[in-house]
């Protein structure tokens, strides 16, 4: 059974049809790396600067980091493994946005409040602490001790994104409900 489009396209006995199939998975292929993984990051890049880096030079970042990558090609050894990984590092990320939409603000987003410059979502200069601190916990939990040491069981690794979520969005409430508290001590005061 051929699987893979470069050996179905090599049994064809027509050499115009080999190239046309050539083509078509060449076209195809770069259609979907270019809006995958070239759209998304350049974009990705310049959001979090938007005065310093514009798409294009998000374009070039995304490139560049790619290319440094490359000698390491993590997806030819074992690529669930190093897409587990990726995954786990957003789960804590994931926990934190659903903690602080669902529990902490019921729902509800004041979207002017975006953006304002000195508005509510402007924390620690620019900085959510808090969310940092509980993202970087459970990464800690969901993907780096699970990934790179024996300190955890193996079994903690397949569900890390699940770990991940829950542990950084525990932690998240946490420290953003004894912040709001203090908040809210010191407006009465």
């Amino acid at each position: 059974m051929l699987l893979h489009p470069d050996q179905i396209s090599a049994k064809f006995d027509s050499w115009f049809l080999a190239a046309l199939a050539a083509l078509t998975f060449a076209v195809a292929t770069l259609g979907i790396n270019v809006v995958a993984n070239f759209v998304s990051p350049a974009f990705d890049f310049s959001n979090v600067f938007p005065r310093q880096i514009d798409f294009k030079k998000g374009g070039y970042i995304a490139a560049l980091i790619a290319l440094v990558l490359y000698p390491f090609a993590p997806w030819e050894g074992s690529a669930a493994s190093f897409v587990n990984i990726i995954g786990a590092t957003m789960g804590p990320i994931f926990g934190v946005m659903m903690v602080d939409y669902y529990l902490i603000r019921k729902g509800e987003v004041d979207v002017e409040a975006l953006y304002r410059e000195n508005g509510e979502f402007r924390f620690q200069g620019g900085w959510h602490v808090n969310a940092f601190i509980a993202a970087g916990i459970g990464a800690v939990f969901s993907s780096i001790l699970p990934n790179f040491t024996g300190l955890l069981p193996s079994w903690w690794g397949v569900y890390g994104w699940f770990f991940g979520v829950a542990i950084a969005g525990v932690i998240y409430y946490v420290l953003r409900t004894m912040a709001l508290g203090a908040w809210a001590k010191m407006a009465k005061a």
